[in-house]
């Protein structure tokens, strides 16, 4: 497996240091800073650049106005980034892989990812494989066991065909050898009242539904390169052999050809946020792991995701999926 997957929950603070202080460029930025959001008001994404907004106008002495562009799973958001000019007063949310995803599997999102720039990753969520508590799995080789010896048999649910949770799951079974039946829900919401229900008796689902129902869950594996503390008794998928690290990571963006000195200006700004919150336990404890990477380093991320993905939707038919999929 690639190297992008593999920070696991280690903290970070990668950049290209604090070699000058943040106003070095006297005249930027001399207007306010648009921030455009890809999420709803009140989402997890919507909250964390909220808490950024004050501190950034405290750091850049400009003000910064968050507007929402909301639909196509992003695709509004960073295609109204993508006919910005490249003067960097416009930012924007980044989730990957969701903007690396979305022009894989859809038609005419209005962006190509490489048309941006990473300034920061100041958050990951990983991925894991959860039961039922009532479930006959006990453990990770009890699941493994149990869906060799009945191929096909053990339903798993997943958010929205083609996200990161079904990726995950596709490269779970491919890499155990096992045969399961994915269930394709319309967002978490509904694949957790599926699972809630017992339309599903396992879901490939992020840190955050995990913790936030925790009493559901026999939680499996997770998807990080060492055990969380929120989950000391929970192996990795490495652990277990399987070399997947299956995560969304959370990020601000700008279109690339902004004046380097101004990036650079950006990004400290953003690194200097995201650096005081690594060691924020609340978010810790509700599934969130805070980094702060910075852009050159994001960028390398960024890139290798871009060939893992294409290569992965590659090998699933975009018409059909794959097999063994119910759709609720």
């Amino acid at each position: 497996m690639n190297r992008i997957v593999k920070y696991g929950f280690r903290v970070f603070f990668l950049g290209i240091g604090f070699l000058f202080p943040v106003g070095a460029q006297a005249d930027f930025p001399d207007r306010p800073i648009l921030y455009v959001v890809c999420e709803t008001p009140g989402s997890h994404v919507d909250e964390m650049s909220r808490r950024q907004q004050p501190a950034l106008k405290d750091i850049l002495g400009a003000p910064v106005v968050i507007t929402y562009r909301t639909g196509g799973d992003g695709s509004s958001c960073w295609s109204f980034l993508a006919r910005s000019h490249s003067e960097g007063y416009v930012v924007s949310s980044m989730v990957l892989p969701l903007l690396i995803l979305n022009p894989l599997v859809r038609k005419n999102v209005g962006y190509d990812p490489d048309e941006f720039l990473p300034l920061v990753i100041y958050q990951s969520i990983p991925i894991g494989l959860a039961v039922r508590r009532d479930h006959p799995a006990k453990s990770f080789d009890g699941f493994i066991a149990l869906a060799r010896q009945y191929p096909r048999r053990i339903k798993v649910g997943v958010d929205a065909r083609y996200s990161p949770q079904y990726l995950a799951l596709y490269q779970f079974q491919k890499r155990a050898g096992i045969e399961l039946t994915t269930v394709i829900f319309a967002g978490p919401a509904k694949q957790m009242a599926g699972f809630r229900s017992k339309e599903v008796e396992a879901v490939m689902a992020r840190s955050t539904d995990l913790v936030a129902r925790a009493t559901d869950f026999r939680i499996l594996a997770i998807g990080t390169q060492e055990r969380l503390d929120i989950f000391p008794t929970v192996p990795t998928f490495v652990e277990k052999g399987i070399e997947i690290f299956p995560r969304i990571d959370l990020g601000v963006c700008i279109r690339k050809g902004v004046p380097q000195e101004r990036v650079r200006v950006l990004e400290r700004a953003f690194l200097q946020i995201a650096q005081q919150n690594i060691l924020d336990n609340e978010l810790r404890k509700k599934g969130f792991i805070p980094l702060a990477i910075g852009s050159s380093q994001s960028l390398i991320l960024m890139e290798e995701m871009k060939k893992e993905f294409k290569q992965l939707i590659a090998e699933i038919d975009i018409s059909q999926g794959w097999s063994y999929e119910i759709k609720e």
